[in-house]
């Protein structure tokens, strides 16, 4: 998986729960400009399943997100 360098820098802990069960793709920052940066526009769960890469394989992140529990999915 390619990404950038800033992606692992970035400090998604002081989310809220309800905030990322809400809408889990809501960019990283609400920025309510006209030309967000990329930065400003990734979204948390973009950059949380990199971040969590090396800790865990990707099929079982997505499977845990769609809450699929299926022997297929995990």
């Amino acid at each position: 998986m390619m990404f950038e360098d800033w992606v692992d820098e970035v400090d998604v802990s002081n989310v809220p729960l309800e905030e990322l069960q809400e809408d889990p793709d809501r960019p990283f920052e609400l920025a309510y400009k006209k030309f967000p940066t990329k930065q400003e526009r990734t979204g948390i769960q973009s950059i949380q399943t990199v971040q969590s890469t090396n800790e865990a394989c990707i099929r079982g992140i997505f499977a845990n997100y769609l809450n699929d529990t299926t022997s297929t999915g995990m």
